[in-house]
């Protein structure tokens, strides 16, 4: 049975449509991991409070590179956490996003981009 992915409670725009979604959310070195959900889109990847407010949009088009990576928070000694590391064409501009199939998400958003 096929699990259907929900839509994301802020909406889309026209002609978007949901690829991928799971819980988890952006990482901030001070604050640490945002609680919530993330939806990869055919045009973005948004990350919504668990109410549906939208805290943050990364436009594929925009999207450098795409890997799994290491980080570390304010408290951590050793950068041994493991999430999806998302590089911006704009140098210097990059994001963190803690989710639990981090290669999946990498492909699939890899694949997104070549679309």
């Amino acid at each position: 049975m096929t699990e259907k992915i929900k839509n994301p409670k802020s909406g889309l725009g026209e002609g978007e449509m949901v690829i991928k979604a799971s819980g988890g959310g952006p990482i901030s070195f001070v604050s640490g991991a945002k609680g919530g959900y993330l939806y990869l889109t055919n045009k973005k990847i948004i990350h919504e409070t668990i109410f549906g407010k939208r805290t943050m949009e990364i436009d594929i088009q925009n999207i450098g590179e795409v890997m799994v990576g290491t980080y570390s928070m304010l408290l951590m000694i050793l950068p041994i956490m493991k999430c999806v590391h998302i590089y911006m064409k704009t140098p210097g501009v990059k994001y963190k996003l803690n989710v639990t199939d981090k290669i999946g998400w990498m492909m699939a958003i890899k694949e997104t981009m070549k679309a």
